[in-house]
């Protein structure tokens, strides 16, 4: 079959190329065909390989907006692009906290998102959003169906995409005054070996990853080998169990309640006085486990086919029922693999989808934590034309919550590579091939990185890890220079945010507790080995009760800060201090840091700190109640200990270890008082030294 005279999805209307770096464009044509490509005008004519693969390359721009693309191939047809922008491009990649998008759920959204993302006013910031897919067996042309260049000018372009990536954006366009492509490719829950790509992990021999490439694509399904019918065996008990605890005691908790919301509330003209009102993510219904139905109008324009119209959500958590005028058109219950992240598709019957007002009714039941509902849009099928779901007012009402005969869910739920290897996005290089290796025509600035959460079991592989997803992202975009900034993992404890640790849980925590959190920030310090390459913590700004912290404004701040220095020449410091050197001080222990700036400072107490430690402390000090430094001897546990701010270095002591050698700052995966900053606002980082 000959190729079709095509671009991939990353060239669109709006699009924003690397300023001061050459620009190629590629594509598709009939083998040996010939294809035009003119750039304001300037003509390039080149001829596909016998593959159909060509490309051109045209000279480095300084920043600017208003250009076009067309490209024509001999046979009349034409491939349009307006609006084209020349300016600065990063990568937002990462998991769950770098996809926490601008507007999502109460739980798992930026505070503020909607009004945000209502604002969205700047056509000189453009957003490259890339959904979830996996892609076993090589890498992709195209990323996934839909993706396109959007100005940041509406909330179906903002509200989508990552928090940290749109707010990093936003800081550099006030910064250089020039457009800026934020690339948002990123997974909730994701690991990093997905997002390096094979070549890399075979020239560095990784022999495990390279297996596990192998053995996914010897099977399209599972096989009948021993171990995997055990796992089958496993997996199709462990639905078995769930569902039974699903359909026995948490959907028969209000049998009178449950009858009653399925025998009206999909309906058209049912009566929403006892409904909760207002925009979708200022809902809390899904916050905590239960039944929840969410009800909106919407409206199919005039010209839309009703046979192709669908309704669409890029993920629902956890299973769910969709009605459309009173009746169910689709459900994704827990036989589906990973539900509760995976994408819901379902066809709208034509009698129902014509052009008119219509009624969308969503029964979600949220089994464990924190729920909620991702992106959802009615679609035409076999066009880009969508209607976004999030504007607008919703109705929100609760038909169930679980009682406390019910107990917690019973089993882990089923991932999708439990069963089918090839489907599941922890398999290496399936990200990359998916979600990245469709970037390689571009060129990109920088990265901003936000990952690890699924590795901290494996710190001692992720130094190794993140110095191949480097290279591995260089490699693949031709930008030998691209600058790679990462965030250290935030504080956290447990990810219950629905049933929160009391603020002072820590007051009794030993300060030798095992902790691979601590040990992977660590071995993420280590990024500054690698040219190009820095990172910032997060580690003082996290929540003990959420994996997902919502103050991402100070993590695009910090970001944006690094990048002016190590980027753009910005003067001063850029971080938080850095620890130097240890030295003994008779019984005490005196650090010494980098990247004091101005001077370093210890910030006052936060109030639920202040409640354990019973006092604030003397100025300039840090009191062993806060459990923020602690020491040891040479062979001794550690303990507790005070620290006092001494110039531009602290000297850290206990009357318990009277011949001290080391010293830890903030070393635990909640650091409950992180108090020592330099004037410039930003945090010192955990660390933990020995006396020289």
């Amino acid at each position: 079959m000959q190729p079709s005279f095509s671009l991939p999805n990353v060239y669109s209307d709006h699009m924003v190329f690397q300023r001061g770096m050459p620009i190629e464009i590629a594509g598709t044509a009939p083998a040996r065909s010939l294809v035009q490509v003119a750039f304001d005008g300037v003509r390039k004519s080149v001829r596909a390989d016998a593959n159909g693969d060509w490309r051109v390359e045209f000279p480095a721009l300084p920043a600017g907006t208003g250009h076009a693309i067309r490209v024509e191939n001999g046979c009349g047809a034409a491939i349009d692009l307006k609006d084209v922008a020349v300016g600065e491009v990063w990568i937002a990649g990462g998991q769950s906290n770098m996809e926490f998008p601008v507007v999502g759920s109460p739980f798992y959204g930026l505070p503020g998102g909607w009004d945000l993302s209502g604002k969205a006013n700047d056509p000189d910031l453009r957003i490259l959003y890339a959904q979830r897919a996996v892609s076993p067996d090589g890498p992709c042309r195209d990323l996934p169906r839909g993706a396109c260049w959007k100005p940041a000018t509406s909330r179906d372009a903002v509200g989508i995409c990552s928090a940290v990536g749109y707010l990093f954006g936003q800081l550099l366009r006030k910064r250089l005054g020039v457009p800026v492509g934020i690339v948002s490719t990123n997974w909730g829950g994701c690991r990093i070996e997905p997002w390096i790509d094979e070549g890399t992990l075979r020239r560095h021999r990784c022999a495990a990853e390279l297996a596990q490439i192998a053995a996914a694509r010897k099977v399209s399904k599972l096989g009948a080998s021993e171990a995997e019918h055990l796992a089958r065996r496993d997996a199709e008990a462990r639905t078995k169990k769930l569902e039974t605890w699903l359909r026995r005691k948490f959907f028969a908790c209000a049998p009178a309640a449950t009858k009653a919301a399925l025998a009206s509330w999909a309906r058209p003209g049912a009566d929403l006085r006892d409904w909760t009102r207002g925009p979708l993510a200022s809902l809390t219904g899904a916050k905590t486990p239960g039944v929840i139905w969410y009800r909106r109008e919407v409206e199919i324009p005039a010209g839309w086919d009703p046979a192709r119209v669908r309704f669409r959500a890029d993920w629902m958590n956890d299973t769910d029922e969709v009605f459309w005028d009173g009746r169910k058109i689709g459900a994704t219950w827990i036989d589906t693999p990973a539900y509760w992240f995976a994408m819901r598709d379902y066809a709208v019957p034509a009698a129902l989808a014509k052009p008119g007002r219509h009624v969308v009714a969503i029964r979600l039941a949220n089994h464990f934590c924190a729920g909620g509902l991702g992106n959802l849009w009615v679609g035409a099928e076999g066009s880009d034309a969508r209607i976004p779901l999030g504007d607008g007012e919703w109705a929100e009402r609760v038909e169930l919550r679980p009682t406390k005969a019910c107990g917690e869910r019973p089993v882990t739920p089923v991932g999708a590579g439990e069963l089918d290897p090839r489907a599941s996005m922890t398999l290496p290089s399936t990200l990359f091939n998916a979600m990245f290796s469709p970037l390689s025509p571009l060129r990109f600035k920088g990265a901003i990185w936000y990952q690890g959460e699924s590795n901290a079991s494996e710190w001692r592989k992720y130094g190794l890890w993140q110095k191949l997803l480097v290279e591995s992202w260089r490699r693949a975009t031709r930008s030998p220079d691209l600058a790679f900034l990462q965030v250290q993992l935030a504080g956290y404890q447990r990810h219950t945010p629905g049933d929160r640790l009391p603020d002072d849980f820590w007051k009794d925590f030993p300060p030798d507790a095992d902790q691979a959190w601590t040990d992977i920030r660590a071995v993420q310090e280590g990024v500054r080995s690698i040219r190009l390459c820095d990172l910032v913590t997060a580690a003082d700004i996290g929540d003990h009760s959420d994996i997902h912290p919502s103050n991402k404004r100070e993590v695009a701040r910090r970001l944006d800060a690094l990048a002016g220095k190590m980027v753009y020449g910005a003067k001063g410091v850029a971080t938080g201090a850095v620890l130097k050197a240890v030295t003994r001080k008779g019984s005490a222990l005196r650090c010494t840091f980098a990247e004091t700036g101005k001077g370093l400072v210890v910030k006052p107490l936060e109030p639920a700190v202040r409640k354990v430690v019973g006092k604030d402390s003397p100025a300039g000090t840090i009191v062993a109640a806060e459990h923020a430094f602690a020491i040891a001897g040479e062979r001794g546990k550690w303990v507790w200990a005070d620290a006092k701010l001494d110039g531009n270095a602290v000297v850290v002591s206990s009357p318990d270890v009277p011949n001290p050698v080391r010293v830890r700052y903030a070393w635990t995966t909640y650091p409950p008082s992180m108090r020592l900053f330099n004037r410039e606002g930003f945090p010192a980082f955990p660390f933990q030294g020995r006396a020289r």
